[in-house]
């Protein structure tokens, strides 16, 4: 005769030092991680990296948003960190975004007209 031991969740409780088995049951699966932004949305905190890591972007200093868009601009540029490019890209434009807002640039198009001759009549 063989057994097998399956993966089992088991809920104990100890009341006043007896042991009680409360439930038995096969393990639910793990959950997987929960993700910090979806998928083509632009970050709105630093990377885990710098002395401002995890702060927001908006309204950061000028000279730390430059530190990261040196960063970023570095990752991208090296092939061994392709796996990593749509994130500092993504990062990328949320830190030129908040440096061109500060700066008092107008918002980047987002596909609508740009002028009046692109204006249908």
């Amino acid at each position: 005769m063989s057994y097998t031991i399956d993966d089992v969740m088991v809920e104990l409780a100890i009341i006043k030092g007896q042991l009680m088995l409360l439930t038995a049951g096969p393990a639910a699966p793990a959950a997987a991680p929960a993700r910090k932004s979806n998928p083509g949305e632009l970050p709105t905190v630093f990377p885990n990296y710098g002395r401002t890591k995890g702060q927001p972007i908006a309204g950061a200093p000028a000279g730390d948003l430059e530190f990261y868009i040196k960063g970023a601009k570095r990752s991208l540029g090296d092939p061994s960190k392709a796996r990593f490019h749509d994130k500092e890209q993504a990062l990328l434009t949320a830190l030129e975004n908040e440096l061109a807002a500060q700066n008092g640039a107008p918002p980047e198009p987002t596909g609508g007209p740009t002028g009046d001759d692109d204006i249908p009549f």
